[in-house]
């Protein structure tokens, strides 16, 4: 009798064990969580409703009604090099009222000191792809 109840008891135990009640310990390694990420959205004329620059592109393009505000006016550009990025502001045509270049890949803020609030005329030139936004 008491080897019976020595098999009962294995074959219990047997039983407990495959289903899962006792765990042996595991080691788990832990997964990347994805953090997510905003993408920028880009006007497809590069300019806001605000008439304001939001764009991005390859090349040179040119933009003919910039609304800019007299002061300091700042934007985000960035560009992946390697040339050289160009920004021209000019005033009816006139010669160049604000410049900005860079050479090399950059990400970074750019400010401006404009005149008088009006249109301007832009520019941008970067054999690369660059993004300009206006703030």
């Amino acid at each position: 009798m008491k080897r019976l109840w020595i098999v009962v008891l294995i074959v219990c135990a047997g039983l407990v064990f495959s289903a899962g009640c006792v765990s042996t310990p595991e080691t788990t390694n832990p997964t990347a969580t994805p953090t997510p990420t905003a993408t920028p959205t880009f006007s497809p004329t590069g300019m806001t409703d605000d008439d304001t620059l939001n764009a991005a592109g390859y090349g040179t393009h040119e933009y003919q009604r910039v609304l800019m505000k007299k002061g300091p006016t700042t934007f985000h550009a960035t560009f992946d090099g390697p040339g050289t990025f160009t920004m021209d502001i000019t005033l009816h045509g006139a010669d160049v009222v604000q410049p900005f270049y860079k050479r090399g890949a950059f990400d970074e803020t750019v400010t401006v000191d404009i005149g008088s609030t009006q249109y301007y005329y832009v520019t941008v030139t970067g054999l690369g792809n660059w993004t300009l936004v206006q703030s």
